[in-house]
């Protein structure tokens, strides 16, 4: 059987452009746009100017046609691979600005910088960069920032680029750092080094990577912390030794740890496991210290299963004031007694989330235990739906609904069945009706 060759030009469309995609340097592009037509136009403007950015400053407003052009054409603005905003003049530096001026529409001004600092993040969220800083030290008055860096980068795209600039964001006051590669030289010094400058800064989302640098960072405002998933470490419990004002803490290390007595007096909220919960507990009574007694409002424990609250410090913790304890959240309970220990230990509890319960229980026995909860607003739990027969379910669903809203006079939001997108509101009139809405929840929304 003969075979019948093929030409790079039969190949999908999805393939020719990743395989252009990786093509570095302009050369090489136009040499393959001059080989045919077809590639000329899969080329022409669409890589050979839209690979390198380079301008003056923007805050006076003359490239702001161009910034909402990159971030109105994702198929264009990929394609980016290098940019430079320069806070001084480009010629003072040795380099001419460089910038698309194909297929791009000059008649959009925006009217305010905060409305320019928008437009100029969501092109660059579109772009496959190797680095922002530069950018970003032109844009002041910026207040919240999400970098995801998801290419490996291990060289620097001009040879002083980092030299020429000062990546002075004084009025960011939340910050996300994202994605694998912080930790490659040199941009981990790089950030660091950035990361000094931000003497406002509120909230922050640490990428693990960052983490062997935290003994040389400090953030006098620091209020919010998400520390992602990591193995807990010295330098890190550093780092919260030394921003003890912290009051939004989401801690996703693992592992044992020790902490120092009188850590996070002013915790609000925290998202932890039990080995963290414990190590505060230990850390309040070591030495012979008296316990805190933390204000902490809402308390998300990641554990998947809780086997007896009672032999776990949460419902006899020293860490924190049951009295002022809202929300809480938890894995698997044991049975229904566990359940009762909740409602005796938090009596004021508001909202309530638990996955479900081990042991079989009897649905009367539930309600019960819970009207316990006397000022109970939201519940959400598989344990409501047990049961609940596959078919023909909705007057059972409302049977359910209308019992539990007359046991719980406060209660205002229930989970839709096990749908974790969906949530059931009540609305109190005679009789009880209810609809079912979007859910909208998250305990760490401003970080």
């Amino acid at each position: 059987m003969r075979l019948t060759p093929i030409s790079l030009s039969d190949l999908p469309a999805e393939m020719i452009e990743s395989i252009i995609s990786e093509i570095p340097r302009t050369r090489d592009l136009v040499q393959l746009a001059c080989t045919c037509s077809f590639f000329r136009d899969l080329i022409i403007p669409r890589h050979t100017e839209y690979r390198v950015l380079r301008l003056p400053d923007t805050t006076a407003g003359q490239f702001d046609y161009l910034w909402s052009h990159l971030s109105q054409r994702p198929n264009l603005t990929r394609n980016m691979r290098k940019v430079h905003v320069s806070a001084s003049d480009i010629t003072d530096i040795g380099w001419g600005a460089l910038f698309p001026k194909t297929l791009v529409e000059k008649d959009h001004q925006l009217n305010s910088l905060n409305e320019r600092e928008e437009i100029i993040l969501s092109a660059l969220r579109l772009m496959f960069l190797r680095f922002l800083f530069n950018t970003l030290s032109v844009m002041p008055s910026m207040k919240r920032l999400n970098l995801v860096i998801v290419t490996p980068t291990t060289h620097r795209p001009y040879p002083d680029e980092f030299a020429v600039e000062s990546r002075h964001t004084p009025s960011l006051r939340h910050l996300r750092l994202g994605g694998k590669y912080w930790a490659t030289s040199p941009l981990v010094l790089l950030t660091r080094d950035w990361l000094l400058t931000l003497t406002s800064l509120r909230s922050l989302r640490l990428n693990p990577t960052l983490v062997p640098q935290c003994d040389k960072l400090s953030f006098p405002t620091l209020r919010k912390l998400r520390v992602s998933p990591c193995t807990s470490s010295p330098v890190l419990i550093e780092f919260l030794v030394r921003h003890n004002k912290i009051e939004v803490l989401d801690w996703s290390s693992t592992g044992t740890m020790t902490l120092p007595s009188g850590i996070l007096p002013n915790l609000q909220s925290i998202r932890c496991d039990f080995e963290f919960l414990k190590a505060m507990n230990v850390a309040d009574v070591q030495d012979g210290g008296s316990p805190l007694n933390r204000s902490i409002e809402r308390l998300v424990l990641e554990d998947t299963y809780w086997p007896d609250l009672e032999d776990v410090p949460l419902c006899n913790s020293t860490c924190l004031d049951n009295t002022k304890l809202c929300y809480l959240a938890l894995g698997y309970i044991k049975d229904t007694n566990s359940l009762k220990t909740l409602a005796s230990s938090f009596p004021m509890i508001k909202e309530l989330k638990i996955r479900g319960i081990i042991l079989p229980f009897d649905r009367e026995e539930l309600y019960s235990i819970i009207q316990l909860f006397t000022h109970l607003e939201v519940f959400q739990s598989s344990v409501i739906w047990e049961g609940l027969p596959i078919e023909d379910y909705q007057e059972e669903l409302e049977e359910r609904v209308r019992n539990l809203a007359s046991l719980l006079p406060n209660l205002r939001q229930l989970n839709y069945l096990g749908r974790t997108n969906k949530q059931i509101i009540i609305v109190r009139e005679e009789p009880v009706t209810f609809r079912v809405e979007e859910m909208e929840y998250s305990m760490f929304r401003d970080l």
